[in-house]
């Protein structure tokens, strides 16, 4: 209901996923979080491969990177308020048909991931959930 294709897992899948992309490329926005998982309130920008900027770069389309930030609440609701949420929206990326296919890709995923770091360390002043990996934590002796 909310436009959104989940990526394809095996064969089947994107054979179906490049249907639906093509039907819809031309009339509404496709959104691919690139991320394999999504972590609330997560400050920092996780790495990411260029394979899913493998389709802006076959169709030709543009890409908008979107970053949420994350600040410590002010005034009156700032004591049941987690965090004051605010989202960075990029100017279009466009894939560089001066690159071949491959590295047109990673071109255009440096250029996504590029932004959202500037943004994290501009921007993102507050966290809420410290996340670490299972060997770095302390209490595991």
């Amino acid at each position: 209901m909310l436009g959104a294709i989940p990526l394809p897992d095996d064969v089947g899948g994107a054979k179906n996923f490049i249907k639906a992309i093509n039907k819809f490329k031309n009339n509404h926005n496709i959104v691919i979080y690139p991320e394999a998982h999504i972590w609330p309130y997560y400050t920092g920008i996780r790495p990411f491969t260029d394979k899913s900027f493998h389709y802006p770069v076959k169709y030709d389309l543009p890409v908008i990177a979107f970053f949420t930030a994350y600040t410590k609440p002010k005034g009156i609701f700032s004591k049941i308020k987690k965090a004051s949420i605010t989202v960075y929206v990029s100017e279009p990326f466009y894939p560089n048909k001066n690159l071949n296919k491959k590295d047109a890709q990673k071109d255009l995923r440096d250029r996504v991931y590029n932004f959202m770091c500037e943004m994290s360390k501009k921007y993102s002043t507050y966290e809420v959930i410290t996340y670490k990996h299972i060997n770095d934590r302390d209490d595991l002796g």
